[in-house]
C-alpha cells in the first residue's frame, strides 16, 4: 500500500471516530454488529463461536455465498492434533478442500472431503466433512471451492504444550 493510500485511510479513521479498520460500524437503529470475518495472515483469524456444544467458524466467501464448519476438537487448534471439521457451504457442483500452510505451500488433507446425505447442522447449504493436520504453529489458510462459489477459513495454530 503507497503512503498516500495509508494517509487515506488513517484520515478516514480519524474523521469517523474509529479506533480499528476492522472495526464494524452499527447504525443507532441497530444494536449488533456484523462479525468481522477472517483475512490473510490471520488479520483477524476467522471468527469462532459456540454451536451445539461444538467451535463453530464461520468463513470469508468470495462474493455472496457463505462457509461454515463445525469443529470436532479443541481450540486453540495446536501443532500435531487433527481434527474433524463438518463444513456447510452454498454453491453448486463439488467441494475442493486445500489447506495451506503459514509458508502458503499447500497441505494434505488427513482424508475428504466426504459428502453428506443428512444431517443435524443446520446452516445454510451442502455438507462435507474433513480431516485436518497441524504440522507448524501460525495461521492456516483453509480454501474450500464449489463450481459456483469459494470461500476460505483462516486459523492461528497454537504450538504444542510443553
Amino acid at each position: 500500500m503507497s503512503k498516500v493510500a495509508v494517509a487515506a485511510v488513517l484520515a478516514g479513521l480519524l474523521l469517523c471516530g474509529c479506533d480499528s479498520p476492522r472495526r464494524k460500524s452499527t447504525s443507532a437503529a441497530t444494536s449488533t454488529s456484523t462479525p468481522v470475518l477472517g483475512a490473510v495472515g490471520c488479520h483477524p483469524p476467522s471468527p469462532l463461536s459456540a454451536a451445539s456444544g461444538l467451535p463453530e467458524v464461520q468463513g470469508t466467501a468470495d462474493g455472496s455465498g457463505s462457509l461454515w464448519g463445525l469443529i470436532f476438537g479443541s481450540t486453540p487448534l495446536r501443532v500435531g492434533t487433527q481434527v474433524k471439521i463438518v463444513w456447510r457451504m452454498t454453491g453448486s457442483g463439488a467441494l475442493s478442500v486445500v489447506p495451506f500452510g503459514p509458508d502458503g505451500a499447500p497441505r494434505q488433507l488427513a482424508w475428504g472431503p466426504g459428502y453428506h446425505t443428512s444431517s443435524n447442522y443446520h446452516r445454510p447449504g451442502e455438507e462435507w466433512e474433513t480431516g485436518l493436520n497441524f504440522d507448524v504453529a501460525g495461521c492456516w489458510r483453509i480454501r474450500l471451492t464449489r463450481t459456483t462459489g469459494r470461500a476460505s477459513v483462516y486459523f492461528e495454530v497454537a504450538p504444542k504444550p510443553q
